[in-house]
């Protein structure tokens, strides 16, 4: 399987989102963004073309690599975090049409992420406005806003691995979970359609 996550916007959350999606799915993990807060994956920059390969998660960074289109028309999945802003909508909405003229029948999965309890209405805004602007079919998937998620990057263990930690952990972290748990069941039901 080959995953790709990717949004021109940086600061929504695609680092901890790709490696949490990448130890949980067993991919390796290659980023283009030398800022990235990953040391352990492999890092690719310059102006060739990224190898492609199976069995990988390739993580874009928040600006424009004309490279990433290859990627993209490769990708079974594509992953696009989002934070809910009019700035984040706008550039949600633009990297989406990007995925759409590398690949235009690309599985999407949007990740509404860092949501806090009580933002109902405001993420059904947000749901409207990225379908009035984006024509293709978009899995929406929400990831509420927990350290946690930062937490398993220092610990370099997932959050699922955190979870099962202890009788605290398996408490206190199970909505964020759940919403986990969402995100990787889009991720596995596009990979099924790709595999019929």
């Amino acid at each position: 399987m080959i995953i790709s996550v990717m949004n021109f916007k940086g600061g929504v959350g695609k680092s901890t989102i790709s490696f949490n999606i990448a130890k949980h799915f067993g991919l390796k993990m290659v980023t283009n963004d030398k800022y990235s807060a990953l040391s352990n994956i492999k890092q690719t920059t310059g102006g060739g073309s990224i190898n492609i390969k199976d069995n990988r998660l390739y993580d874009f960074g928040g600006f424009e690599d004309k490279r990433a289109a290859e990627v993209l028309a490769s990708s079974d999945v594509i992953v696009v975090p989002t934070l809910y802003s009019r700035a984040d909508i706008q550039n949600t909405v633009l990297s989406v049409r990007y995925i759409l003229k590398a690949s235009a029948n690309a599985n999407i999965v949007v990740v509404i992420n860092r949501v806090r309890s009580g933002d109902d209405k405001v993420l059904n805004e947000v749901k409207e406005q990225l379908n009035k602007h984006i024509k293709h079919n978009v899995q929406y998937v929400t990831l509420r806003d927990s350290k946690a998620m930062l937490r398993s990057i220092n610990e370099q263990k997932t959050i699922f691995d955190i979870h099962k930690s202890s009788g605290l952990s398996r408490h206190v972290y199970a909505p964020l979970v759940n919403d986990f748990f969402m995100i990787v069941s889009a991720i596995e039901h596009f990979g099924e359609e790709v595999e019929e």
